[in-house]
């Protein structure tokens, strides 16, 4: 599999998370949906699951959080599919949409990433 570089984010690791909770209720229209199916708190370590538009299908979002300084975070960032072999890209779409939506986060200044 592919991976990409993480953003670094000029943010304490609280406002990532805040941000991206954001960012997700603007995805789903059911506000329940944009609710973590598994957390670890302790790890800031979330399971989300988005599903196909089509035919339901579900794909797992697995995001966590981390602190590399008091006022810079980046974090971990996967989604596959649950069922078939191909997702033609659909999940790197999804992430990529995810990605540029943080963009725009307040103190985002500058695009900066870390090999992961």
């Amino acid at each position: 599999p592919r991976r990409a570089q993480a953003p670094v984010y000029p943010l304490p690791v609280a406002d990532l998370q805040k941000a991206f909770t954001s960012m997700l209720r603007k995805r789903y229209a059911i506000q329940l949906f944009a609710e973590p199916t598994l957390a670890d708190d302790a790890k800031r370590q979330y399971v989300y699951v988005e599903r196909t538009p089509l035919l339901r299908f579900p794909d797992v979002i697995n995001v966590q959080f981390i602190a590399l300084s008091p006022d810079t975070s980046t974090m971990i960032l996967h989604s596959g599919s649950v069922f078939g072999y191909s997702d033609l890209g659909k999940n790197k779409q999804r992430l990529t949409e995810m990605l540029d939506a943080l963009v725009n986060i307040p103190g985002y200044v500058k695009r900066r990433s870390v090999p992961v």
